[in-house]
């Protein structure tokens, strides 16, 4: 979630393809293309959201955006500051081998100078991804629970295997505020976030405990600098825990912009690694929830590097907005596997991706820069549990 990176401006028409493409010379231009998803480096698959932006100077008018993916033109034009990319956008993966990949990013775009003259620029990046195979692992893949291809034995259906560590059904404004914090790190306190692709700072009075259930509200009260404010709660110096199953039930809002998450960082602060259970990138445009990993690389451009893949097992797609569901991570060392309402869906064996410290929980409601949910917009949480192995 932190870059999770993901959602950033774009001025240009942009063409992505998978493979080789020649970079034509002669089309030197100030401006650079930035890429956030896939982040360079990153595991994917499927059909991966792209995000991307023009880093170009506010002097340029631009007069003109058009927007191509793969050589299809995407409909839907944005003349205004921060220029974003289409919520829709995406790189196809679902027909290339697992293995290394180069995409390669174009954009162009139409200006005018300061003498009125108009004209074209184009600018081109290329960068590698590793499409991994999402076929379900075999049984034996996991020196942990049975039956990995179906998912684990599930608490608490057998309390020989299980104890709680955590629970909060949100009964109780007084005990749910003994149990968590109203920001993500000690120093987000209502403050500006941590990166730039969120348009809305954090304050406690956007949290509020009330009819059995956590409510994390929009409001159009400025925080941190930013124009609207929203809500986060965490588990921060409370709770941590390292391997076991954590599972909330929450309503997800359909709205512009919304960026609501459940992640999870160390208990020794810093960053990576992250556990997202799941991120909506836009719960408007994207209604669907995928699931990231993070960590350190020293090697990667941003010294990171990610993977995502959607938390569904039916893959990219469908509506999880405007409804309850259950949403659940089991993490043994070197597996994870992402549920919705207890059904098995993504997972991760690379034991490089999966964290091995204690980590706490997040809940919270994002907004993405240069969207303006309507305020009164609300993410709820009816509980949380978390269960360890015995």
């Amino acid at each position: 979630m932190l870059v999770s990176a993901r959602f950033s401006r774009i001025t240009t028409l942009f063409a992505v393809v998978l493979g080789t493409l020649a970079i034509s010379a002669g089309s030197a231009s100030a401006a650079k293309i930035v890429i956030t998803t896939p982040t360079p480096g990153s595991q994917v698959a499927g059909d991966v959201p792209f995000r991307a932006e023009l880093d170009i100077s506010k002097n340029t008018k631009v007069l003109g955006v058009r927007f191509r993916i793969r050589g299809k033109w995407i409909k839907g034009t944005d003349h205004h500051r921060p220029f974003m990319s289409p919520k829709a956008a995406t790189v196809d993966l679902t027909t290339q081998p697992a293995g290394s990949s180069t995409v390669n990013v174009e954009a162009e775009y139409e200006m005018r100078d300061s003498k009125g003259k108009e004209s074209k620029k184009k600018v081109k990046k290329s960068y590698k991804v590793t499409v991994i195979d999402v076929t379900p692992p075999p049984a034996n893949v996991s020196s942990g629970p049975p039956a990995v291809q179906n998912g684990p034995p599930l608490p608490p259906s057998d309390p020989a295997l299980w104890h709680a560590v955590f629970n909060d059904e949100f009964e109780s404004a007084t005990e749910s505020r003994g149990k968590w914090l109203p920001f993500r790190w000690d120093w987000i306190k209502g403050r500006r976030p941590y990166n730039l692709y969120e348009g809305a700072g954090y304050r406690a009075r956007n949290i509020k405990v009330t009819d059995g259930a956590a409510h994390l509200k929009i409001s159009g009260e400025p925080a941190g600098g930013l124009p609207m404010s929203t809500g986060s709660m965490s588990t921060n110096h409370r709770f941590a825990f390292r391997y076991g199953f954590i599972e909330a039930r929450i309503r997800i809002p359909k709205c512009d912009g919304c960026w609501p998450a459940f992640w999870m960082l160390p208990e020794v602060q810093g960053w990576p690694p992250e556990i997202d259970a799941f991120e909506f990138f836009d719960t408007l445009a994207e209604p669907y929830p995928v699931t990231s990993l993070h960590r350190a690389d020293s090697s990667a451009p941003d010294g990171h590097v990610g993977t995502s893949i959607p938390m569904s097992g039916g893959g990219w797609g469908g509506d999880y907005t405007e409804a309850w569901h259950t949403y659940g991570i089991y993490w043994e060392p070197g597996y994870i596997r992402a549920y919705i309402d207890r059904v098995p869906g993504a997972y991760f064996t690379d034991p490089l991706m999966v964290p091995t410290v204690s980590m706490y929980p997040i809940l919270q409601l994002a907004v993405i820069n240069g969207h303006h949910p309507a305020p009164g917009t609300t993410m709820q949480i009816d509980w949380v549990h978390a269960f360890q192995r015995n």
